[in-house]
């Protein structure tokens, strides 16, 4: 229980809401689970945005050191790359990453189990909606969804009862079992 940090939200913002129920479902899977959370997405999308900050910071520099009317054209194409790498970035987050917030390795004997958890919850909407997304070594993929009232989770001072959604995420973690790939 001491591992656990207090997370307090504004319960009417449903995206502090989901954002605290993400934090507290991260820490319950580095302190029950035995394995390490993988980082891919968030590298990968930070490698597109520094190469996009690159080319901002080289057209800088290039416009410092030759003024403008003679680097219009190092301007133009930095200025260019900077917002299709923005917009690659974006579509990126869309089709790729999804509402993944986390990716976690766990070891089960001597293989490994990638869990991709993903969450929604509505603007208007008070139900917290979580997605399982298991892949084992062969390549078998095991999906499980499930969904629960945000109030089940909460006081309401918007303290999250991290208790309470431990043990629901715990119960949902042992409904995913991993298939194995048939040739």
């Amino acid at each position: 229980m001491s591992d656990f940090k207090v997370i307090k939200v504004d319960r009417f913002y449903s995206k502090a809401v989901k954002d605290g129920f993400d934090d507290i479902v991260r820490q319950i899977f580095n302190n029950r689970v035995e394995g390490e959370e993988n980082f891919r997405y968030f590298d990968q999308r930070l490698l597109i945005s520094t190469i996009a900050v690159l080319f901002s910071a080289f057209g800088c520099g290039y416009d410092y050191y030759d003024p403008y009317p003679n680097s219009k054209y190092v301007l133009a194409t930095c200025s260019i790359m900077y917002f299709i790498l923005t917009g690659l970035m974006q579509l990126y987050q869309w089709y790729v990453e999804k509402d993944i917030f986390l990716v976690f390795n766990e070891k089960v004997g001597k293989k490994n189990l990638r869990w991709e958890i993903s969450s929604t919850i509505g603007k208007y909407d008070n139900i917290y909606k979580i997605e399982f997304k298991t892949i084992n070594d062969q390549g078998a993929i095991q999906e499980y969804k499930a969904e629960r009232c945000c109030s089940t989770f909460m006081d309401v001072n918007g303290q999250v009862l991290f208790q309470f959604l431990e043990e629901w995420i715990m119960k949902c973690r042992s409904e995913v079992k991993p298939e194995k790939k048939s040739n």
